[in-house]
């Protein structure tokens, strides 16, 4: 017998004592009745569905209810999002942080309309072959969309589990086993009505501090409940340390309103259009002797700036990183090429357009920059911190969508 075989999971509660199908039962009935009206509940298409799976990975339901409102508007079919220009869907979900989720949503719309003629595939196996789907939001799409029995295991899912049969560690994190113990508890129940009341439980009744062990539909069943130590399982995740870093953010703006932006340049958000950035000297560091550390770093022409104020400075959070930028202004007498990559000509801008410039130097180290109109700002993707730093001088109004994270 190999050791796998051997090892027996660690539980607090006999599986065997749970009486699944009364478990589903009761658990479905208070699903029917207390559910959210979540837009995404109304409908089986499976498009709307994995846009809201991708949206909801690690973003709080209230915040992912608008973005999925105006991403659908945008891109209504998954043939619209295919066939959409990859800035203009990562400027639709502009605020919503982890933009690798837009990407991967992206790339796997054009997979589907390439690979199964534009209908998101029913197998499990075809599933996972789509670019961003894993294990969670394939077992999600398919119970959902097409009533498939597969056991979908999130955070909320984790904790709903590790609390009724007081799982210790390493078992309250072996998915492959809470999905056979999901997947046990559902029996016959409808896939998509389980699995959503096992998301909706742990998100508004077993939560993480406080759980509402008192008007839980299924709390008989429940060993920690009953042991009356709910909030110690699942056993937490040891965090990252923090990481603290500073730097200096250069806000260049031509006298025709006009802001250069630059893409790939730094590594901490590479995909989304960011003023000019670099890692932060001496405090006391003067604007031009910042911005000649960048200048060198990118290997471009130099170019005749008025003066350098600087506006102040703001904090942001990426993970486990805090961020100081300190924010320096510049005008210039117009959006100019030299300032860009040598050897090419830097393209600006226009209506929604959105036209990369970049050349040998900048392919190679993967960097874009453009000069882009005042207005022009909210129709392309861009982080949150383009706007904080904007908000450093006369909290301007560009149009940009309420509670950016990115």
């Amino acid at each position: 017998m190999s050791k796998r075989e051997a090892k027996k999971p660690s539980y607090g509660h006999d599986p065997a004592n749970v009486d699944e199908s009364l478990f589903s039962q009761r658990l479905v009935d208070w699903y029917r009745e207390r559910a959210r009206d979540l837009p995404w509940r109304r409908t089986r298409d499976p498009y709307p569905i994995w846009v809201s799976e991708i949206m909801l990975q690690q973003t709080r339901v209230e915040t992912v209810i608008p973005y999925f409102e105006r991403f659908l508007e945008e891109f209504p079919t998954l043939e619209s999002l295919a066939s959409a220009d990859s800035d203009d869907v990562v400027a639709r979900w502009s605020g919503l942080g982890y933009y690798s989720r837009a990407r991967n949503l992206h790339k796997g719309a054009g997979f589907v309309m390439e690979r199964h003629g534009g209908r998101f595939p029913e197998t499990r196996e075809a599933a996972l072959e789509v670019p961003g789907i894993g294990p969670y939001t394939s077992a999600a799409i398919l119970s959902i969309a097409y009533g498939k029995p597969h056991a979908v295991v999130d955070g909320n899912v984790i904790r709903v589990l590790a609390r009724l049969y007081r799982l210790e560690p390493p078992e309250d994190r072996r998915v492959p086993s809470l999905e056979t113990l999901a997947g046990t508890l559902m029996g016959d129940a409808p896939p998509a009505d389980f699995n959503q009341a096992m998301m909706e439980l742990g998100a508004t009744v077993c939560r993480p501090r406080q759980p509402e062990c008192g008007i839980c539909p299924v709390r008989e069943f429940c060993e920690a409940h009953n042991t009356g130590d709910p909030e110690r399982f699942p056993f937490p995740k040891k965090k990252p340390e923090l990481e603290f870093l500073e730097f200096a953010l250069f806000l260049v703006r031509s006298k025709d309103n006009h802001w250069l932006l630059e893409k790939g340049a730094w590594p901490h958000i590479p995909h989304l259009w960011l003023p000019p950035i670099v890692t932060a000297g001496d405090t006391e560091e003067a604007g031009d002797a910042a911005w000649s550390r960048w200048l060198r770093s990118r290997k471009t022409g130099s170019l005749g700036l008025l003066s350098w104020e600087e506006l102040g400075s703001f904090k942001h959070s990426v993970t486990h990183r805090r961020m100081t930028f300190r924010v320096f202004e510049t005008v210039c007498e117009a959006h100019d090429d030299r300032l860009t990559h040598r050897a090419t000509s830097s393209r600006v801008l226009q209506d929604r357009a959105v036209e990369d410039h970049t050349d040998e130097v900048g392919a190679r180290e993967g960097i874009s920059q453009k000069w882009v109109p005042t207005d022009a700002i909210g129709r392309i993707g861009h982080s949150s911190i383009l706007k904080k730093a904007l908000s450093k001088r006369n909290q301007l109004s560009l149009g940009l969508p309420r509670g950016d994270r990115g």
